[in-house]
């Protein structure tokens, strides 16, 4: 990673944070030369999380968050909306990468968060993480709320989390074909993130775009948006979502290299990179063409078994992928089935 991306970043965040009122300039000046003050350090220590986990190493966003909540529980930072923020983030952290802990997680952060601000993020937030466990539809809850609660981080100043808000919204149309309303999303959201310096979710809006191009049978459209989307950033998390989706379309396309260069740098990227998220599902990936497509029984094996060693190794840390490890033991028995 580079340091001059990951400085910026971190400003952006450091920035945002002091405009929800988590802490002062000062303060932030002050946090390289006296780290041990606990409030310094856990917001810190919050913005770094918060940049690991856009960054896509989850297990350097836990370990951050996970010694914010320390100081907070040992009564060493003690700033209500600061303690607020840290399960905010971990709450989004838990929902994208392991498991149901979210709604625990964004409860805390509603019965602690003071001002104004910081309630509308974490009910923002919260708004958020229903539309996903509803499978991303807004028919099944109105947007009337999301929509009010996005228009106030607007008011307030709090740009960088309105483009992040403007995007959960982008992709809750496109998943839904309300591609006219997704658009006007896209445009604003991609003209905010460029103003910013916002590159990864400049780079997620066009992933996005990508999405509603393939959808709409328009494959050289997607192909440049993807392309876009994985050199716009230095974002892992970002780069394998472009990846996958480059796979996908030669996969359909019955490129078979281009198919596999696209998730072998994908799978390559994340293990330099330490997002180790992803390396279940590369490997899943990888064994299920080399099995179906390249009738490579051998190769898909090793991928299958490395899915499964990579997912137990998630799991013995208490991290758990979704369905992914429901997925690899399904596939992995159903291989072993064939092969024995």
């Amino acid at each position: 990673m580079d340091n001059n991306y990951m400085d910026r970043h971190i400003k952006l965040i450091e920035d945002y944070y002091v405009t929800l009122g988590l802490s002062s300039d000062d303060a932030i000046e002050s946090c390289e030369t006296i780290a041990h003050e606990p409030l310094n350090r856990c917001f810190r220590l919050l913005a770094l999380g918060k940049h690991y986990t856009l960054h896509g190493t989850i297990t350097q966003a836990m370990d951050c968050f996970m010694q914010c909540d320390i100081l907070i529980k040992n009564g060493k930072a003690s700033d209500p909306d600061l303690q607020a923020m840290t399960y905010c983030e971990l709450a989004h952290l838990h929902k994208l990468f392991f498991d149901n802990k979210s709604a625990l997680f964004i409860s805390k952060a509603t019965e602690l968060a003071i001002s104004k601000k910081v309630r509308t993020v974490v009910a923002l937030s919260d708004e958020a993480l229903r539309f996903i466990s509803l499978k991303s539809n807004p028919r099944l809850r109105g947007m009337a709320l999301y929509n009010h609660l996005l228009q106030e981080t607007l008011d307030s100043g709090l740009i960088y989390r309105y483009i992040i808000g403007l995007y959960h919204r982008f992709t809750l149309r496109v998943d839904n074909q309300d591609y006219y309303n997704a658009l006007d999303d896209y445009y604003a959201g991609q003209k905010l993130a460029k103003s910013l310096g916002f590159d990864i979710y400049e780079a997620m809006f066009e992933w996005g775009l990508g999405q509603v191009k393939r959808s709409q049978k328009d494959i050289a459209g997607a192909i440049k948006c993807y392309s876009y989307a994985l050199n716009a950033t230095e974002s892992v998390l970002v780069k394998t979502k472009a990846l996958i989706s480059l796979a996908g379309i030669y996969e359909g396309y019955h490129n078979r290299d281009k198919y596999l260069q696209n998730l072998n740098k994908a799978l390559s990227l994340s293990k330099k990179e330490g997002a180790i998220n992803r390396v279940p599902l590369l490997h899943l990936l990888l064994g299920r063409f080399y099995e179906t497509e390249l009738k490579d029984l051998s190769a898909a094996e090793k991928h299958y078994k490395q899915a499964e060693h990579a997912q137990s190794v998630l799991s013995s840390s208490g991290m758990v992928l979704l369905d992914l490890d429901q997925q690899i033991a399904f596939q992995g028995k159903g291989f072993m089935d064939k092969l024995y």
